[in-house]
């Protein structure tokens, strides 16, 4: 199987083998497509045998996040802009899994570059900026 898991939720206890979600219950059935959860265990070892994807041929780079929070607040303004992404190298996952900070690339299509960069270089109301007085 060629699930790619998210494992950016340190949290999670079981996951989607359809569509690779992760959930912070053990065992039961998707939200999303009603498949049967695996453990976090089984997901885990699906991903080590499994090889990485080919992201070089449809996919450019567009940013690497050093922490827990910034791959998240990345993902999150990709997925709210509605563009698709990969993650890099599965071993830079490992640092968000295990709870510590570790460096995780993101890649998307290139047609969908310039939209990814604007989507990032936006500021939510909640967020300081650099004018923000201390």
């Amino acid at each position: 199987m060629s699930t790619r898991y998210d494992f950016t939720d340190p949290d999670a206890l079981s996951y989607c083998p359809e569509c690779g979600l992760g959930f912070r219950i053990a065992g039961g059935r998707c939200e999303d497509c009603n498949a049967a959860l695996i453990s976090r265990a089984e997901a885990l070892e699906e991903w080590r045998q499994s090889p990485p994807p080919d992201t070089a041929e449809r996919s450019v780079f567009l940013c690497a996040a050093a922490t827990l929070v910034d791959t998240q607040l990345t993902r999150a303004r990709l997925e709210s802009a509605g563009i698709g992404f990969v993650t890099g190298d599965m071993p830079q996952v490992w640092g968000p899994l295990l709870g510590t900070d570790a460096e995780v690339r993101f890649y998307v299509e290139e047609r969908d570059l310039a939209r990814a960069l604007d989507a990032l270089a936006e500021v939510p109301p909640n967020e300081p900026t650099d004018a923000d007085p201390a």
